[in-house]
């Protein structure tokens, strides 16, 4: 899948005071993996789900033998560019305290130079 956010982009983001971050939500987190770096990544699993241990993300079709329920306090992120997306499935699941917010609207900057 290509990226949802174009890179570079003015992002408008709502802060997790307002709004909480919830499943589906393309949201902004402190990079729990780099230090003073954000990332945007979307959440495909918050406490309670069921995250299949094999390389597909298809809830649907896991078993609880082959499924890791997400424990309070984090969640699952993944990165709408899947194969080359640094996320949940290779570094594990991060602080849902990690989030800065969730975004509200993305414009590439291109299209605001070409305007």
């Amino acid at each position: 899948m290509a990226p949802t956010i174009e890179n570079p982009s003015l992002v408008v983001v709502v802060p997790t005071i307002l709004r909480q971050p919830r499943n589906g939500s393309v949201a902004v987190f402190r990079d729990p993996w780099q230090q003073n770096t954000v990332v945007v990544k979307r959440i495909k699993g918050v406490p309670g789900d069921c995250i299949p241990t094999f390389a597909t993300l298809r809830p649907d079709t896991a078993t609880d033998s082959h499924c890791k329920r997400i424990p309070e306090g984090y969640v699952f992120i993944v990165g709408d560019n899947e194969p080359f997306s640094a996320d949940s499935r290779t570094r594990g699941l991060v602080k849902a305290s990690a989030a800065i917010g969730t975004v509200l609207l993305a414009i590439p900057l291109r299209a605001l130079v070409s305007a």
